[in-house]
């Protein structure tokens, strides 16, 4: 009995991997909205928390009083909460469905 190997050579050369090779898949368009709506929610939170902090910073070791941050920081907060509640309602809102 012969051994396989010995009849038959395969060379690197000839052997084609590109054909083995699997196909990429590209996300979907539901997948993509997903991670667009993750990305908006999770940079409004972020900025909501970097507010936060900056406020607290200003207000314990900064040469600021409460009476002068009053205004921006109540504006701003605001605004912001308004858009985060805004938009992670309609993350989890889509998200639900």
């Amino acid at each position: 009995m012969t051994n396989p190997a010995d009849d038959s050579e395969i060379s690197v050369e000839t052997f084609d991997v590109g054909s083995y090779a699997p196909a990429q898949v590209r996300p979907s368009i539901q997948d993509r909205q997903e991670t667009a709506r993750l990305w908006i929610a999770a940079g409004l939170l972020l900025l909501l928390a970097i507010l936060m902090l900056a406020t607290f910073w200003a207000l314990l070791f900064g040469n600021r009083d409460w009476e002068s941050l009053r205004d921006p920081v109540t504006n701003l907060l605001g605004l912001l909460v308004g858009l985060v509640g805004t938009v992670v309602g309609f993350y989890f809102g889509a998200k639900s469905k």
